[in-house]
């Protein structure tokens, strides 16, 4: 009986280690294939410069880097949903003002996208900083 326990034991210890080493790799590994997509990227695809940003300040990895490709994504195309990527990331480094400024702004795209655009949810964001 005693060799069965320390056997559940050391299968309990191993699954323990070998479970936290592979929670740790797909942060790592989604990070990796969004610098991977923002190499490959067209000059012009600001999609995949906010998605890829948006990733890494999840994530909250590769941020510097993320920065420079948010404040591209913006520069190529300015749309509500890379504005709303970096006022999330404004927000998360406690940039309250330029947060709010960007989550105002993102809100004039979308209604100029579409007038009838929800935007209750950058509102959220908006009140929850004021």
């Amino acid at each position: 009986m005693k060799t069965l326990s320390k056997i559940a034991l050391a299968s309990l210890i191993v699954t323990f280690f070998t479970a936290q080493s592979f929670a740790s790799d797909p942060n790592s590994k989604l990070v990796e294939k969004a610098k991977e997509a923002v190499a490959n990227a067209d000059t012009d695809d600001w999609e995949t410069l906010a998605q890829s940003a948006e990733i890494c300040f999840m994530k909250n990895e590769n941020v510097e880097e993320a920065a420079i490709w948010i404040n591209q994504s913006i520069q190529i195309k300015e749309t509500a949903y890379n504005l709303e990527v970096k006022g999330d990331y404004l927000s998360s480094i406690g940039e309250k003002q330029e947060a709010i400024r960007c989550y105002y702004t993102a809100i004039i795209r979308a209604k100029d996208m579409d007038p009838d655009a929800n935007t209750s949810k950058l509102q959220r964001k908006v009140w929850k900083l004021r």
